[in-house]
């Protein structure tokens, strides 16, 4: 059985495209399917029929296959072995059909082929993403160089130029071409046209306006001048800041539908208050006594202009279509400080176009023994 989910307003996150499913029992379903990456392809079809309103999640095994129909990547339901030593029903990816068949499949951050005879005899070798030795080439290759063993050259190939994908496609095809060369040997996979929007890094532009603050620690100094001892505190103080940003915010929608990189240009104008506080106190070293304490209060104000540049990761949930908390994080440099962190959390609210932002951040430098800090409470939209 398959689970129904609403698709509702939700569905633009979704990276639908045009495809097709292959049920149990031989039918042809059309609609759309979310193109996400190899690993999650492999694990569900996420698929709204043509001429329905629900999005149906189908698992390796309730469904036959599924094929998107603009780059003709073909997902069928096999039951294979993987290295835990167990078989797992999975959706295979169908690369090349033939004499010898080609699936891959990819488990966490690690590519699996899989080779196919006629008879049906499988050979299992992962894709290798670091030089090996030959000896442990071999042993991955083991399986697979047997079943090619109708062809040294398609072998030698193989074993010398590596287990990549667009080697083994290569390879698979030079062998299919010597044993079947009435030209039945098909490759599933095409390019597109043009780059599907799936795989498109969107990006969004965004405008802020708000409130900031600055933050820094008293100074206190007290040292003796003859017969006077001065004691002297700064303390600074901040009347107003205002703050304005641009910047943009990239999605990679295949990758991730709630990861976004934040990159922003801000400039906070602080008024200052710096008030001085000077205690004279008459000291006498000969009979260690204080006579008549004097305390002056010195204030002047004080413009501070900071530009920032920040650049980082954020998270945002999607509670539903109308609001989208959001946290944040990363690096930054800035006039002030020559690098720091910022930390930023906030929600999104999304509108028929573009998105209302509402954000604050906190922002300190690497050097934490300045205990010195900046941040802002601000509101923009997204285009």
């Amino acid at each position: 059985m398959c689970l129904t989910l609403s698709w509702g307003a939700g569905h633009a996150q979704n990276n639908l495209r045009e495809g097709i499913v292959i049920t149990l029992q031989g039918d042809t379903l059309h609609g759309q399917i979310d193109y996400r990456t190899d690993a999650k392809n492999a694990q569900q079809c996420f698929f709204l029929s043509d001429d329905a309103s629900d999005v149906h999640i189908f698992k390796p095994g309730e469904i036959t296959a599924y094929r998107f129909l603009d780059n003709g990547r073909f997902y069928v339901s096999r039951s294979v072995p993987l290295p835990d030593g167990l078989q797992h029903t999975c959706f295979l990816e169908y690369v090349l059909s033939g004499k010898m068949s080609l699936y891959t499949v990819r488990i966490d951050a690690t590519y699996y082929h899989f080779l196919e005879d006629e008879s049906g005899r499988l050979a299992r070798f992962k894709e290798e993403t670091e030089a090996t030795s030959p000896r442990d080439r071999r042993n991955n290759l083991a399986s697979a160089l047997v079943l090619l063993n109708a062809s040294k050259r398609v072998q030698k190939e193989l074993f010398e130029k590596g287990p990549s994908l667009g080697n083994v496609i290569r390879v698979v095809r030079m062998y299919n071409d010597e044993v079947c060369p009435d030209g039945t040997c098909q490759l599933f996979q095409y390019k597109a046209k043009k780059t599907p929007k799936a795989d498109r890094i969107k990006w969004h532009p965004t405008v802020q306006f708000g409130y900031g603050y600055f933050g820094t620690e008293d100074k206190s100094e007290d040292y003796l001048a003859s017969e006077f001892r001065i004691d002297e505190t700064t303390h600074w103080s901040t009347n107003y800041a205002l703050q304005a940003a641009v910047g943009a915010e990239f999605y990679c929608p295949r990758i991730s539908q709630h990861m976004l990189v934040q990159l922003r240009f801000s400039f906070l104008h602080v008024s200052l208050e710096e008030r001085k506080t000077n205690t004279n106190v008459i000291y006498s070293p000969e009979t260690e006594q204080v006579i008549g304490p004097i305390t002056r209060v010195l204030k002047h104000n004080k413009f501070l202009n900071i530009a920032t540049l920040k650049f980082g990761p954020a998270y945002e949930c999607h509670w539903g279509p109308k609001i989208r908390p959001r946290i944040g994080g990363g690096l930054f440099t800035c006039s002030f400080f020559p690098m720091g962190l910022y930390a930023s959390g906030g929600v999104s609210f999304p509108m028929r176009k573009g998105a209302i932002l509402c954000e604050a951040d906190f922002n300190s430098p690497m050097a934490w023994s300045t205990n010195t800090f900046y941040g802002s409470i601000s509101m923009g939209y997204q285009f």
